[in-house]
C-alpha cells in the first residue's frame, strides 16, 4: 500500500482535463489497494475519460455525493449513472427509484 501512495504521489500532476459538452453519462467505481487506500473514479462513458478520482479510506456514499456535487457546480449535467454495489445511492442522489437488476448466467449444457 505504501508503495502504490509513493508512486502516485511522485507521479506528474496535471490540470484535469476540461470536459466537452454539458452533458454527463457516468460510470462510479471504487477500487481498494488493502483495507485502507482506494481510489473513488468517475468516468465519462461516452468520451471514456476520468472526469474525477479522489483517495479513500473507507466506501461512503458522502464521497459519491460530493463528487457528483462537485461536477454539477462546474455546470455539468448528469444523465445517467451506472454504479455496482451501492443500493439506494441513486435514490438520494437523483431522487430515483432504487432498482436492483439481476444479471442473468447463460450456461452452455449438452444434457
Amino acid at each position: 500500500m505504501r508503495t502504490i501512495q509513493r508512486y502516485i504521489e511522485k507521479a506528474p500532476k496535471s490540470q484535469a482535463n476540461i470536459i466537452e459538452g454539458k452533458y454527463l453519462n457516468i460510470i462510479i467505481d471504487t477500487t481498494f489497494f488493502g483495507r485502507e487506500f482506494g481510489v473513488l473514479v468517475l468516468i465519462n462513458s461516452l468520451k471514456k475519460k476520468v472526469i474525477y478520482h479522489r483517495f479513500v479510506k473507507t466506501e461512503k456514499d458522502v464521497y459519491y455525493q460530493l463528487a457528483l456535487n462537485q461536477l454539477r457546480e462546474k455546470g455539468y449535467i448528469i444523465q445517467s449513472v451506472t454504479c455496482d454495489g451501492r443500493r439506494g445511492l441513486l435514490k438520494d442522489l437523483l431522487n430515483t427509484p432504487d432498482t436492483n437488476v439481476p444479471v442473468l448466467y447463460d450456461c452452455d449444457s449438452d444434457a
